[in-house]
């Protein structure tokens, strides 16, 4: 594995992990993402992983120590991989 990747998903489990095995803080976002509000959010309430359902928002911390948010574009039907859109701040 590569040391510098933020997230895994592992299909056919439906679970977005964070570097290590839930090394990094994840967790869900709703509404439209800011560095700001992600930060607080992750401030609030974090978790190793989360559950990725289509179109769900979360706000992470990145390998480089920035903050992100992934969005789930596509679930796979099968073993296939997810899709997903993402934004990174640099603090």
């Amino acid at each position: 594995m590569n040391a510098t990747v933020d997230i895994l998903y592992d299909a056919p489990y439906t679970d977005i992990w964070t570097k290590g095995g839930g090394e990094l803080w994840i967790t869900p976002f709703a509404g439209t993402p800011t560095m700001t509000a992600c930060d607080e959010q992750l401030r609030r309430r974090h978790y190793g992983s989360v559950g990725a359902e289509k179109n769900a928002w979360f706000c992470l911390e990145t390998t480089e120590q920035n903050i992100g948010a992934v969005r789930v574009v596509e679930m796979p039907t099968r073993d296939e991989g997810i899709v997903l859109a993402y934004i990174v701040w640099r603090r």
